[in-house]
């Protein structure tokens, strides 16, 4: 389908809508036992320059959510425009999409806004690690505008509105549908530079790397990635609810080039041994490094 937009110059943003429905369809037979679910659209920040696209896992919150029955009553179409689209695309107070992050980093006057009682995004480890990946890559240093600067998108379109993490089962009913979505935001955005926050475990195989790469655990520089599509810079983090912020943070400036801004400050490897005595942060790994490594496991 990718290749018939490229050679026919179909229009990409109704193609990705209609796949969008494909996936909706699917979710309209799934058992979610009663949780509602959120569904997620890519969006960018009106000062988004095609700089760096943020990709999460799946999304710890959404403007609105729904159920798998009110999936089936209301049909795909409607609770695509309503619930999933439009929410993210024209955000809750018609201002920049983004502008979430910082509406609930704390309690703010636009939180009573929002269907997001307990979310505080200063409390998501996703969140405090992107502010100051955003300030050390000297994209901005603004408190308030920093998310308007990115764009965000997740690999799994569809989450659990309860619950913090997918099953199995959810993952791979949408696995297919959403790599075929992945590829078309990289085909109309474009970013110049992307950061997995996802962990390797995540996002290789969205990127068609070997399962035996043997690397779930590091920090990756993958260089300018061909994703076959679009090429961008690329680095994998591992999951930062996993970690504590220090390391991440210094670390993933490092995979794209950029020395953190306390030259004098060693980085803090230790403070990655948390969950983990085995954990390769002591250096970054490059793709020839990657290939080895692929090679040899």
């Amino acid at each position: 389908m990718l290749t018939n937009i490229l050679q026919y110059d179909v229009n990409p943003e109704k193609v990705y809508n209609k796949k969008y429905l494909e996936l909706l369809n699917k979710i309209s037979r799934f058992n979610a036992r009663r949780h509602p679910l959120f569904g997620t659209y890519p969006i960018a920040g009106f000062k988004y320059d095609s700089d760096l696209l943020i990709i999460g896992r799946e999304a710890p919150w959404w403007p609105e959510c729904f159920s798998v029955h009110e999936l089936n009553v209301k049909g795909e179409e409607n609770i695509f425009y309503q619930k999933v689209m439009l929410p993210g695309a024209y955000a809750i107070r018609r201002a920049c999409p983004m502008a979430f992050v910082t509406d609930l980093w704390g309690e703010s006057k636009y939180r009573p806004m929002y269907k997001a009682y307990k979310y505080h995004t200063r409390s998501d480890s996703f969140w405090v690690c992107a502010k100051e990946i955003v300030k050390g890559l000297g994209i901005s240093d603004d408190e308030n505008e920093w998310p308007s600067y990115l764009s965000l998108s997740y690999l799994y379109k569809i989450s659990f509105a309860d619950k913090p993490c997918l099953n199995e089962k959810l993952r791979l009913l949408q696995f297919d549908i959403c790599k075929d979505l992945f590829r078309f935001e990289l085909y109309m955005g474009k970013p110049r530079r992307i950061l997995f926050l996802t962990g390797m475990n995540y996002a290789k195989d969205f990127l068609g790397l070997p399962d035996d790469i043997g690397l779930d655990d590091c920090i990756v520089n993958l260089g300018v990635f061909d994703y076959g599509v679009h090429r961008a810079e690329t680095v994998i983090s591992a999951n930062p609810k996993k970690y504590f912020k220090d390391g991440i943070v210094d670390t993933v400036l490092r995979g794209f080039g950029v020395t953190p801004i306390d030259k004098h400050q060693k980085p803090r490897w230790d403070t990655f041994r948390r969950y983990s005595k085995n954990i390769k942060y002591s250096k970054i790994l490059t793709p020839e490094q990657i290939e080895i490594n692929s090679q040899c496991a």
